[in-house]
């Protein structure tokens, strides 16, 4: 299988543009923020600033307990990491994309279920 490799340069934030499904997060290719409920843009860029989690006024101490889970639990579906030869795929686990933007983490050295059997 074609394991493609991710040259997209993405903002500091894991989150930027997403849009929510059931326990997904699906690329949206735009200024999207899935923590907020409907179609939200970015506060930071809205604010003139850039994307950033660890800056981002969401990222509080009252939300961590129930998105520490989701990023346990969900799958995230980054356009740039989409197999081009297959017709779908079940993304990757949010945890790797989340440790891969906030702390530089290999994508994909070592993760079980990263990538589908093909």
């Amino acid at each position: 299988m074609e394991t493609p490799s991710s040259n997209k340069l993405r903002p500091a934030c894991p989150f930027y543009g997403f849009a929510t499904g059931h326990y997904a997060l699906i690329d949206s290719g735009g200024n999207q923020c899935p923590l907020i409920e409907g179609h939200a843009p970015c506060g930071r860029l809205a604010d003139g600033q850039e994307p950033n989690w660890q800056e981002c006024k969401l990222n509080v101490p009252s939300y961590e307990g129930s998105l520490e889970y989701y990023v346990r639990t969900a799958r995230i579906f980054p356009e740039e990491l989409r197999p081009r030869s297959e017709a779908s795929w079940e993304g990757i686990p949010l945890q790797v994309w989340y440790d891969h933007i906030t702390k530089g983490t290999p994508l994909f050295d070592d993760v079980p279920n990263a990538w589908p059997e093909g």
